[in-house]
């Protein structure tokens, strides 16, 4: 191990409060996501000049949280092979056309993207090992994405009297948010509970999983309505920043009403489908 690493090791403290129980607060760590800002963003090498920016980066943001927020129990999950089948079987489109990292903080150059792929493999065979050597479980499952076990267990924690931290920038989280759980965004150095929520995007987070369907999501290839974003939708239904939870019947009833006039409406009726399909994808 390179003296880098035993560095990140050595600032690591995972020390726990007093009296918390192994489940009363639990830190859920979107492992991909962590590890990809990391690998783009941080341009270290070690001594032979291999790139290890992925690595250490990931594991000082794994001790940063773990010190921040003094978890019971941290895990890092990540998704499994084949995790996105079940979501292409209902949608082929699904991921499709991902680009590779363009914007990476270098002065050298990985060459192809078929060399910026071998060294992301290379480093994250280090963070498995790495995370070995830790007191966390990894958990990655076969055909099943990183986001549903978050979700599991961030909803099974609370269900049993406990916390949860997810630590993603991962949009898809904030549809959790409430009671119990709690989202972290790195980038933001933001704690997103339900009022923070609210003021970030106007949107309650019981109906942020409506409103991720009716606009889509572009990293993830799903289209949403055209012409159709936040402002629009809440004039459309001002409820979307209520916690009311609304459905998508709730949206059509609304949309079949002849006195709303908006353009975008027609378009909420034509494509129900495809909303129906998104919100299935997106849960």
């Amino acid at each position: 191990m390179t003296q880098d690493l035993l560095e990140v090791f050595q600032s690591m403290d995972f020390s726990k409060d007093e009296g918390i129980a192994l489940n009363d607060r639990v830190l859920i760590i979107d492992g991909m996501n962590t590890f990809i800002r990391s690998f783009a963003a941080i341009p270290t090498m070690d001594e032979n000049g291999n790139h290890i920016g992925g690595v250490t980066g990931f594991l000082k943001s794994v001790g940063y949280v773990t010190r921040k927020f003094k978890p019971s129990r941290v895990y890092v999950i990540f998704d499994g092979k084949g995790g996105s089948k079940r979501r292409r079987d209902i949608y082929p489109d699904y991921k499709l056309g991902r680009k590779p990292l363009t914007r990476l903080n270098r002065t050298y150059d990985m060459t192809t993207e078929k060399d910026e792929q071998d060294l992301m493999r290379y480093e994250l065979v280090i963070v498995a090992k790495a995370l070995m050597k830790l007191p966390i479980t990894t958990i990655t499952l076969d055909h099943v994405e990183a986001d549903d076990i978050i979700s599991y267990i961030a909803q099974h924690v609370v269900e049993n009297g406990g916390e949860s931290i997810i630590y993603s920038t991962d949009k898809d989280f904030l549809q959790l948010v409430g009671d119990g759980i709690k989202v972290w965004n790195p980038v933001r150095k933001k704690t997103y509970i339900p009022e923070t929520v609210l003021e970030d995007y106007t949107i309650h987070p019981n109906n942020f999983l409506l409103y991720r369907a009716l606009t889509g999501d572009t990293s993830d290839n799903l289209p949403g309505i055209k012409g159709l974003g936040m402002k629009t939708l809440l004039k459309f239904m001002p409820g979307f920043a209520t916690e009311q939870y609304l459905t998508l019947g709730d949206v059509m009833t609304t949309a079949k009403n002849p006195k709303r006039k908006l353009k975008v409406v027609s378009k909420i009726l034509d494509e129900q489908e495809s909303i129906k399909r998104n919100i299935k994808l997106m849960s």
